[in-house]
């Protein structure tokens, strides 16, 4: 871990992350049933992990566009810095929801 660099750290940590913050007054128990366990009730951000962000982009994008929703706040990328730097010290890197499937 020493010998890294940031982005180096960051590929370690696992899968591509898709975040978007929907708007407040919007209920999250709508969401499509596989992006409602990934919705952060704290922060009211849905943080969905994903070796294949491909499938949840276009549920998420379904969902979007059934409310008319401007989805321009949305990101995919590798975790954050601090995500992978948790992870790589063995923290979790914040409480997540679980999926059942």
């Amino acid at each position: 871990m020493a010998d890294t660099t940031p982005a180096g750290l960051r590929s370690q940590a696992g899968p591509s992350t898709i975040r978007y913050r929907p708007p407040d007054d919007l209920p999250g128990d709508d969401l499509p049933p596989t992006l409602a366990p990934f919705l952060d009730p704290d922060t009211h951000t849905l943080i969905v992990p994903a070796e294949n962000p491909a499938e949840p982009l276009r549920d998420l994008l379904r969902w979007a566009d059934c409310h008319h929703l401007d989805l321009a706040g949305v990101q995919v990328g590798q975790p954050s810095l601090e995500d992978a730097y948790l992870t790589a010290i063995g923290e979790p890197a914040a409480p997540k929801a679980t999926r059942h499937d």
